[in-house]
């Protein structure tokens, strides 16, 4: 399974722990919006006959 993501950081939520700063998040151009790829591979378990 491939999903493709675009990075975005207009749309940004995260939790917090007390005293913890956000990260400032930033992109090189508004233009140009990275895409990343999520790859998973989901497999049924095996029958090992040695053990």
């Amino acid at each position: 399974m491939r999903k493709w993501f675009y990075e975005d950081v207009n749309k940004c939520s995260c939790l917090l722990f007390e005293g913890e700063t956000a990260l400032q998040r930033s992109r090189w151009s508004k233009n140009h919006v990275q895409k990343t790829m999520f790859l998973a591979a989901v497999a049924r378990p095996r029958w090992d006959r040695h053990r």
